[in-house]
């Protein structure tokens, strides 16, 4: 399940001067067991976690001396279910003292971070799972030396971890890092200049060094509309609105749209409504016709599966032309063998193969 790999090609040849993928790949197959939701959690007599920070350590020791960028992406406890994170609660902590305590982590920045939260499952079908799923954790150890060296640019980032912030500035943050000379001289919220060659998107990010400010929003953060926390939820939409029953066709259209190039895949079905709430609504009610944002948790047929999607309703609901999905659509329940007849990793969330291997 690595994050270059997983139901995609990978690399043609290796990406780093050492690269575990291939080795993790034999030792998955060879030696792997315990098998638990989409990985094996054992190697041989060691959890698959406890190899990969085998291979950290290994790493801060052969290169104490030289620079050096390390990035390993653990998924065998964190990610089908909510309780086993704890399985390597100990290991990790064993770990990150055995490097304090040696000194390893005295020209080391350690980052911990997820990409997202738990995505299904009893707590994902919560409003408190819903949020968790948007709410990844980031984590940044700094050696003490760093602290004393750049106080001013510490109490920033101190401050910034209680503002919106996201993986575009984990981004810039990385880079200001090799650059500690243009940390001190660096300013906030500096404007950002559009090459006149070529037209290029620029960067949403903003170093946690820098100062991010307390309005900034979800737009200007690079965050869709589907994934932002920021502007609330009410609890209760009526799922017998015309407004919301009409939406939900207009979803279950778009799946259905995304998957028209593959016959063997099933045209999905409306089953039932689950719930509806309006971003930045007030409870039971829709205020503003006009500018909508719905999201709605939906189950379709066959399959059952369970999807969450954001759209955004304009006008009098005569058609589905009046609404638009904001970002993409999440499946919240396990898909497993359902969609084994496709490879694309998009399309396998949607797909129910009339014929399942």
């Amino acid at each position: 399940m690595g994050i270059f790999t997983y139901e995609k090609r990978g690399f043609w040849k290796p990406p780093t001067d050492y690269y575990l993928n291939p080795f993790i790949n034999q030792m998955s197959k060879k030696i792997g067991h315990e098998p638990l939701g989409n990985v094996k959690l054992c190697y041989g007599p060691r959890q698959s976690f406890e190899v990969l920070l085998d291979y950290i350590v290994k790493t801060s020791v052969r290169f104490r001396d030289s620079p050096y960028f390390q990035f390993i992406w653990a998924n065998s406890l964190f990610h089908d279910y909510l309780n086993t994170p704890k399985l390597g609660d100990e290991m990790l902590a064993s770990t990150l003292n055995f490097l304090h305590g040696r000194g390893l982590l005295n020209r080391t920045v350690v980052v911990l971070l997820s990409d997202h939260g738990m995505r299904w499952g009893g707590i994902r079908n919560t409003v408190q799972g819903r949020l968790e799923e948007r709410m990844p954790m980031n984590f940044w150890i700094f050696p003490p030396w760093f602290h004393a060296s750049y106080p001013a640019e510490m109490t920033q980032l101190k401050r910034n971890s209680l503002k919106l912030t996201t993986p575009f500035d984990v981004h810039e943050t990385l880079k200001s890092l090799l650059d500690l000379g243009a940390v001190r001289t660096s300013k906030a919220g500096r404007p950002r200049q559009e090459s006149k060659k070529r037209k290029i998107r620029p960067s949403p990010g903003i170093s946690f060094f820098e100062e991010i400010p307390t309005n900034r929003t979800c737009e200007s953060a690079g965050i869709e509309e589907h994934w932002c926390v920021c502007n609330g939820l009410s609890k209760i939409i009526d799922k017998n609105l015309t407004l919301v029953q009409t939406g939900a066709k207009f979803i279950v259209s778009t799946l259905n749209h995304l998957l028209r190039n593959h016959s063997e895949c099933a045209k999905l079905t409306l089953n039932k409504i689950i719930n509806v709430s309006q971003k930045g609504g007030d409870e039971g009610r829709v205020l503003d016709l006009s500018q909508t944002i719905l999201q709605v948790i939906l189950r379709t047929v066959p399959g059952e599966a369970i999807f969450e999607a954001t759209i955004k309703f304009s006008g009098i609901p005569r058609g589905h032309d009046h609404f638009t999905l904001v970002g993409e659509v999440s499946r919240i329940n396990l898909y497993a063998s359902q969609s084994s007849c496709v490879s694309d990793f998009v399309l396998k969330k949607y797909c129910y193969c009339t014929k399942i291997n």
